[in-house]
């Protein structure tokens, strides 16, 4: 197995992390592993009068095999994922050439950690599933295989993925 964790500005933390090995020898044997990301954003949005863009990520998975003889194979896989960050967020770099707000037309020597976009910014992602495969040697010239999976994607936003920059209004 092993562990990796970081840190860094705006309250970066992330950490990874995976353990294996056999439960029976030779028959079953498991698989886990994990990821995650959380950092404050840094992007300042005079919209909201705060830095936005934070990052809120957590994913797992965890794996068994089964080989109770050498004419079968079999492996289980449940997988999950949350992401709460803030919807992405990019800061204009070119503007219309009427644009004459002067934070948008680098009048001011444009700071990139400032950006005029705005609208919701409530979102929301929830990701797992499940797969089974199996694989069976009927004979040296028969192979059976099942893949079998389900997977579930939930997605919840406040509003419009479509944003719209307070530069391009002026």
């Amino acid at each position: 197995g092993g562990l990796e964790m970081s840190g860094g500005n705006y309250d970066l933390l992330e950490g990874k992390g995976y353990w294996s090995g056999p439960l029976i020898d030779d028959k079953l044997a498991f698989s886990l592993s994990a990821v995650s990301r959380h950092r404050d954003g840094f992007l300042w949005a005079p919209a909201y009068g705060e830095n936005i863009g934070d990052v809120a990520r957590l994913s797992g998975r965890a794996k068994l095999r089964w080989t109770p003889n050498e004419d079968w194979d079999v492996s289980l896989s449940v997988y999950g994922q949350q992401d709460l960050s803030d919807p992405g967020v990019g800061v204009p770099l070119q503007v219309a050439a009427n644009v004459v707000n002067p934070y948008a037309n680098d009048t001011f020597n444009r700071d990139l950690t400032r950006t005029e976009i705005f609208g919701p910014m409530g979102q929301a992602l929830w990701n797992n599933g499940a797969s089974l495969n199996a694989t069976y040697d009927a004979s040296p010239a028969v192979q059976v295989n099942s893949i079998t999976g389900y997977g579930n994607l939930r997605i919840h936003s406040t509003g419009s993925i479509l944003w719209i920059t307070a530069a391009a209004q002026q």
